[in-house]
């Protein structure tokens, strides 16, 4: 007989569910998206680090964006009839303008700053100094005195005595002395026969750059300036020992033309020309130098009044 629990068939259980599996495509691409969104990311941090900062709105202070270079100041261009000319400034020791500033030329009169500087490192301002005018007579000065005629209306009998009163009446000792001391204030440049600048036969008294004559002026107006002070007026009164006070002219006759003016020294001769050399105050306390090498008796002056003119134009901007 036949078991019914042996004839009932198996009960089958559901398999269960495959398991789904993301493809090596979508993987590769959601790989690539999260890259993309990373990369993005950084790159916008970057920018915003590149970024200027905005500030604060209540600020007063203007926001600059993109900052801006200021051109500096050009000298106006000025047209000037000398062989050479320069402007120098005292407190920046800088070239402000130039023509040939470098160029060596004969240098007349102005030949006297050196004169009086080396003079009066020996001689004291009551110093007693013979002098032979030019009629052949012997005046009595005393340097200080003396010192302002020379620079003033470059009087050449004059020069010459602070020269020998100074040297010991050795003439030539006196001249080793200017070069000397050209050389302490290392101006290579300039070199000196005489204490006049009076041309010779051959050659002038004295030369010298445009440039080095400047700073030779600026060494004085710096140093010595009581040297100085009675070349910026039209006219001076002095008077020789127990003599008339005589009425001293300056040899610049544009004084009165010259806004600012601190010193001047004039020189001529055939040789050199016309030569002027300034120094300018055009503000305040900003003193420069200007000087004019191989222009003519007429074209100087107007030279000078042309650079001055342009010197405070440039220094006020």
């Amino acid at each position: 007989m036949t078991n019914p629990k042996q004839s009932q068939p198996p009960i089958l259980l559901p398999a269960p569910a495959p398991k789904k599996t993301l493809g090596w495509r979508r993987v590769i691409g959601r790989t690539a998206l999260v890259m993309a969104v990373f990369l993005l990311l950084i790159w916008g941090w970057q920018i915003g680090q590149l970024l200027p900062k905005v500030k604060d709105y209540s600020d007063s202070t203007p926001i600059k964006i993109w900052p801006t270079k200021k051109t500096p100041p050009l000298f106006p261009t000025v047209e000037v009839q000398a062989r050479s000319a320069v402007v120098y400034d005292l407190s920046t020791n800088k070239i402000l303008y130039a023509k040939n500033a470098n160029q060596i030329l004969p240098l007349a009169s102005l030949t006297k700053l050196m004169t009086v500087l080396v003079a009066t490192q020996t001689l004291k301002d009551q110093t007693i100094v013979k002098v032979k005018n030019e009629q052949g007579q012997t005046e009595i000065w005393r340097a200080e005195d003396l010192t302002d005629y020379v620079l003033v209306n470059s009087y050449n009998q004059g020069a010459r005595a602070l020269a020998l009163a100074s040297a010991g009446q050795d003439y030539q000792s006196f001249i080793k002395k200017m070069n000397q001391e050209k050389n302490n204030l290392g101006l290579t440049k300039l070199h000196f026969y005489n204490p006049t600048g009076l041309d010779g036969y051959d050659q002038a008294g004295a030369y010298g750059s445009a440039l080095e004559v400047a700073k030779l002026h600026a060494f004085i107006y710096n140093h010595q300036p009581k040297l100085l002070e009675a070349t910026k007026k039209p006219f001076i009164i002095r008077n020789a020992v127990a003599s008339s006070s005589q009425l001293i002219i300056n040899t610049n006759s544009a004084i009165n033309k010259l806004p600012g003016l601190r010193s001047s020294k004039t020189g001529t001769t055939p040789l050199a020309g016309a030569n002027l050399s300034i120094i300018l105050d055009v503000g305040l306390n900003q003193p420069v130098a200007i000087v004019i090498l191989g222009s003519t008796e007429e074209a100087r002056f107007g030279d000078i009044k042309k650079l001055t003119q342009a010197t405070i134009k440039f220094l006020a901007q």
